[in-house]
């Protein structure tokens, strides 16, 4: 008798861990977002990328110091999903052969710090379309924002080279545990930026 209550115990034990255990998975699928949540996280994704875009200004830029760039990159690279890579475009001087290459994100930040130039400037001039987030079947939203870079490299006083860039950045709203908060939330994260169309002028 004595072994039966015992047995029954552990097998109830058991039902009720498996259950809190498939809670826990099928949390994330079925926390969704309302419309309004998804709005002031797009709110939110526009102003984080304006200061992607003020980072990568100050990375490239020869005044800032270099113990500053480091801060900037080592905070920019927690703006994005461990694995993304930023592609990068370099066209040719009569304007008709596209190069392209993709770094992740560290190495690309690093490479803009160190850029020969001895003047350099970066500067967005349209931040034109941030997509609604749309949910994925992994429980996490995505969007798609759209940004156009202009470069421009100098020579001593001379421009040596110079174009215009569309890009495209993937953006992920992902349930995650957040470190500085200690807590699961939401947070916005860039992934891969694909380079769109590159242009002298």
């Amino acid at each position: 008798m004595y072994k039966k209550k015992v047995l029954f115990l552990i097998f109830m034990i058991l039902i009720k861990i498996t259950v809190y255990s498939q809670d826990s998975l099928n949390l994330v699928n079925e926390f969704n977002l309302d419309h309004q949540a998804l709005k002031d996280f797009k709110k939110a994704t526009n102003d984080k990328l304006i200061s992607l875009t003020n980072n990568i200004i100050k990375i490239t830029s020869k005044t800032t110091k270099e113990s500053k760039k480091d801060i900037i990159i080592n905070n920019t690279v927690l703006l994005f999903t461990k694995k993304a890579k930023i592609e990068v475009s370099k066209i040719s001087s009569d304007g008709k052969k596209k190069f392209v290459k993709s770094y992740p994100i560290r190495e690309y930040l690093t490479r803009l710090k160190k850029l020969l130039y001895t003047k350099c400037e970066i500067s967005y001039y349209d931040l034109s379309y941030l997509s609604n987030f749309q949910l994925g079947p992994d429980g996490h939203y995505y969007a798609v924002a759209t940004v156009f870079q202009k470069f421009v490299g100098y020579q001593d006083e001379n421009v040596i080279y110079y174009d215009k860039t569309k890009k495209q950045i993937s953006i992920r709203l992902e349930w995650r545990y957040d470190e500085v908060f200690k807590k699961y939330r939401w947070m916005i994260l860039f992934g891969d930026t694909q380079v769109i169309e590159t242009k002298k002028h």
